[in-house]
């Protein structure tokens, strides 16, 4: 079967609301309690549909002369790389599983991760693999939780050592939760 080409891309905002912030990064994005996900949505001419976030290209707004942090700059953006082409042009593929990305759209990529996971989507709906069996397949059969504390009076920073942070540990075991 031929790849289908994609012929439409579409940016949507979703308010959401998170009850309580889980498995934050400390380096992530401080989401906090209330936001928009950028959702985008690509269709081809077969009927496949894939999805992304746009998050991190919409927070990089500075004014509305530039690109970066519009709508009009991020479909401009997913136009130039996504539109009219074929869902088997963005990563090289190699018995199933992708070795890397296409040449054509390293740079995009790059600096727009969140564009690979659309061409992820695309490609595994595409050959009826799912993106785990796209980067070669399942390699455990349980992934451990952690959980983090809180800055905490007792949290090392504040002077007074970890021991209030630590008291919930027992609990959190309890709860399911393997490493802190």
């Amino acid at each position: 079967m031929a790849a289908r080409r994609i012929t439409e891309i579409s940016v949507t905002p979703v308010p959401v609301w998170y009850r309580k912030e889980v498995g934050k990064n400390s380096r992530g994005e401080n989401i906090g309690r209330n936001r928009l996900e950028w959702l985008v949505r690509s269709r081809t001419d077969g009927g496949l549909e894939g999805l992304t976030i746009a998050n991190k290209f919409m927070r990089k707004f500075s004014d509305f002369q530039a690109t970066q942090g519009t709508v009009a700059g991020l479909l401009d953006l997913l136009r130039e790389v996504f539109l009219g082409r074929r869902t088997d042009e963005f990563l090289e593929v190699s018995d199933g599983e992708v070795t890397g990305v296409e040449p054509s759209v390293q740079r995009a990529f790059r600096h727009n991760a969140w564009m690979s996971i659309l061409a992820f989507d695309l490609l595994g709906k595409e050959m009826g693999l799912s993106c785990i069996d796209l980067l070669g397949g399942r390699k455990r059969d349980r992934v451990d939780a952690y959980d983090t504390n809180p800055v905490l009076p007792g949290h090392p920073g504040s002077g007074q050592g970890c021991s209030p942070g630590s008291r919930g540990g027992p609990g959190r075991v309890r709860r399911g939760i393997s490493a802190v």
